[in-house]
């Protein structure tokens, strides 16, 4: 009889225990419903839709949020300057087909005309494959202007660049092949955008070719 009361008693007293100890325990919130807005877990960036302004050459702080245009590479400009004088040099029209954009345009002694036939009338008259070797001309003297600013006062460039545009002015060290003349003193190019660097658009060179 006493073992029997015994396991009676150890049996209420693990449950006394057992009851203590859940009402011990800490106490959560409940709801009756789940919130409708998505979840996130902890840490998450939540990504904001915040709309750009307009890009700008230039602009003061008190305007906020501000979004500045990358600078021309002046590098890409003088790489398609010197392309331009090997295909003249190499007298190839495919070289040309490169630098020169579909409408590209040549002012030479008043007259305005295509690049591309003018520059071959040129190949077939003359030999430029004699200036192969001389030096044309220094890339330290290219003179490159941007579109001008707001504000800003007239530039001397010869050529007055658009937006995204640029004007490169070559002047010329080495214009004869023996005693033929085939290059102005100096060339003027408008280079616009093309794919990762530029392309000209229109040349200005003050040369009367020969009869």
């Amino acid at each position: 009889m006493r073992s029997g009361w015994g396991a009676i008693g150890a049996a209420v007293l693990a449950l006394s225990l057992a009851c203590s100890c859940r009402s011990s325990g800490p106490a959560f919130e409940s709801v009756a419903e789940l919130p409708t807005e998505p979840r996130r877990p902890a840490g998450t960036d939540v990504e904001l839709h915040v709309s750009l302004p307009e890009g700008a050459r230039s602009g003061e702080t008190q305007e906020g949020l501000l979004l500045l245009e990358a600078p021309a590479d002046p590098a890409r400009a003088r790489a398609v300057v010197g392309a331009f004088f090997r295909a003249l040099v190499e007298e190839s029209p495919s070289a040309l087909e490169t630098v020169l954009t579909p409408q590209a345009v040549i002012q030479s002694a008043s007259r305005r005309e295509a690049a591309r036939p003018h520059l071959q009338v040129r190949f077939a008259r003359s030999d430029f494959r004699g200036l192969a070797g001389e030096t044309l001309y220094r890339d330290g003297d290219i003179e490159l202007w941007e579109a001008r600013r707001a504000g800003e006062s007239a530039s001397n460039a010869p050529l007055e660049p658009n937006a995204e545009e640029l004007v490169a002015r070559v002047p010329v060290v080495t214009s004869f092949a023996g005693r033929q003349r085939l290059l102005g003193d100096e060339f003027v190019f408008r280079l616009v955008p093309a794919g990762t660097g530029f392309a000209i658009s229109e040349i200005v060179e003050e040369f009367r070719a020969p009869p």
